[in-house]
């Protein structure tokens, strides 16, 4: 082999060595690679979080209920409408029935009194606690309306509208005698008794009531159907 031949050879393998050190070897290339994809993942990410796409929120649906009485209110109401004969006429004992009327019992309930004979005497609600804990604990804050609470209401009411004693407390409230006059004015007496702040009823309303008693000249007993009616009624008892 001649000296320049020689000489070629060499520099062919010299500048074949020469590239193999200036290209990246196989683990360069892949963390060149890597970097490249990380890269592009970023801008992506980037992309996204530049998106164009309002933000929703998700509807929450919300159900509003109407605040009702309780066994407190309502048995105070009745009392006040009806007189103390309502604790006797109570059978369904709404007065400590907490699954159709709500309210734990209350301290408040437990207090002395003295009765008509000038005796001390305890509440009504005084065994609450003691005879209902369980009940109690398990009882709601906030009456509701059911089938089974008004079923139990009808009972009093008819109960409160035809006892002669209730029904005569109530008529006085109306007239001072006892014996209101079946007109229009003594039938709106007779609502207030119930709903006390409510807007004035339609005439048609007042109406149908004047044509349960029949007639103005009319006696204590014709005015049972009327507070009835009213009494039954559960648009009163929502707060």
């Amino acid at each position: 082999m001649s000296k320049r031949t020689l000489t070629l050879a060499l520099l062919g393998v010299c500048t074949v060595m020469m590239f193999q050190n200036c290209a990246p070897g196989l683990e360069q290339a892949d963390f060149a690679s890597e970097v490249l994809t990380t890269q592009s993942i970023d801008v992506e990410h980037e992309d996204r979080d530049h998106d164009p796409t309002p933000f929703r929120e998700d509807k929450i649906e919300v159900n509003a209920k109407d605040l009702i009485y309780d066994r407190v209110l309502l048995v105070n109401h009745l009392t006040s409408v009806f007189g103390a004969r309502v604790t006797a006429l109570d059978k369904d004992n709404v007065a400590t029935d907490m699954r159709n009327f709500a309210s734990p019992c209350s301290p408040y309930e437990q207090y002395n009194y003295k009765n008509a004979k000038n005796a001390i005497a305890n509440s009504g609600f005084r065994t609450c606690a003691v005879t209902n804990s369980a009940a109690s604990m398990k009882a709601s804050l906030y009456a509701e309306t059911s089938t089974s609470r008004q079923g139990v209401m009808e009972h009093l009411c008819r109960a409160l509208s035809s006892d002669t004693t209730s029904r005569t407390f109530a008529l006085r409230k109306i007239a001072s005698d006892g014996k209101p006059a079946g007109n229009k004015a003594n039938v709106l007496k007779a609502f207030r008794l119930f709903y006390r702040s409510a807007p004035l009823p339609p005439d048609s309303v007042l109406q149908s009531m004047q044509v349960m008693l029949g007639r103005e000249d009319v006696d204590a007993a014709a005015w049972t159907p009327v507070l009835f009616t009213l009494c039954v009624s559960p648009g009163w008892q929502v707060l």
